[in-house]
């Protein structure tokens, strides 16, 4: 557990949480963007995203707008919407944090500037937490209301707000909500996999040359500590969003291959069966 990230982080929402209190904070949310394109450049999730700048700005691109964010600005990126990001180079060195969400995990990693001014992950953190579904709900909520300018519409943005900041601080000030004990790479290839599930180039080779070590090291170190094969890993991560995306989009098979970084609709359908022992397609049927 990394102590001094975890004392930056409990800081930086605390001040969130004072700037909501006193009604100075800014919230940023996109108001359009396409769902589900995979491409190498852009990546979506799941579930929501909350983005809060430390220094220097961040540019982020939707299919249909950019925002930038400003320091102690907080972005808050819709599930499912398809977005990437760039750092604009200022004079105050590039620093935010990204708080994201698996099925029970919370995900906390600081980003700097990397290259070719894309963000590069330097701290990162995961909690299991029981918090972690109503956090996105209330999350979702406030993508909801966005659009809608009355007095308490605002007043209850801003109560959700108050919640999941303290639901997050809580989590982190609790240490048995830590997630298993694992290795730093460990850790960032979990991260890696869920932020580029889309990418057709995520394999064990491109997450071994973005954590700088060898693909049979990290593989290694993997299954050791997880006790499943990084390939299976992130097999069983797209398959997951598969069930998703045939439950809740209107995407064709083909088109749902695509956004979970399939380039052959049938080694999906391949996976999807050996998984869930139906297909695709009936899985839809029964699921919808």
């Amino acid at each position: 557990m990394n102590q001094p990230f975890l004392e930056q982080l409990k800081n930086i929402i605390s001040n969130q949480l004072n700037l909501i209190e006193n009604r100075k904070y800014i919230l940023h949310i996109p108001q359009s963007g396409d769902a589900y394109i995979a491409d190498n450049r852009w990546h979506f999730h799941p579930t929501a995203e909350l983005f809060i700048q430390i220094s220097g700005i961040s540019k982020m691109f939707f299919t249909k707008e950019k925002i930038l964010s400003h320091k102690n600005e907080m972005l808050l990126i819709p599930k499912t919407i398809s977005h990437y990001e760039e750092v604009k180079p200022e004079k105050y060195a590039f620093n935010n944090i990204v708080i994201a969400f698996g099925r029970q995990t919370i995900s906390i990693h600081s980003a700097t500037e990397g290259e070719h001014c894309l963000p590069h992950i330097k701290e990162l953190e995961q909690f299991t937490s029981h918090d972690v579904a109503s956090i996105y709900h209330y999350l979702d909520t406030v993508v909801t209301l966005q659009n809608n300018n009355s007095p308490n519409t605002k007043n209850a943005i801003r109560g959700l707000l108050l919640t999941v900041l303290s639901l997050l601080l809580n989590s982190i000030e609790n240490p048995s909500t830590h997630q298993r004990n694992e290795s730093y790479k460990v850790t960032q290839c979990r991260r890696l996999v869920s932020e580029y599930l889309s990418n057709p180039s995520l394999n064990v080779m491109w997450l071994a040359k973005q954590i700088t070590c060898s693909p049979d090291y990290l593989s290694s170190i993997f299954n050791k500590e997880t006790g499943h094969s990084l390939i299976e890993h992130i097999n069983d991560k797209r398959i997951d969003f598969a069930k998703e995306l045939l439950a809740n989009s209107y995407l064709n098979i083909a088109e749902i291959a695509q956004a979970c970084g399939y380039n052959d609709p049938g080694y999906m359908t391949r996976q999807f069966k050996k998984r869930n022992k139906e297909s695709p397609r009936s899985y839809r049927k029964n699921n919808i």
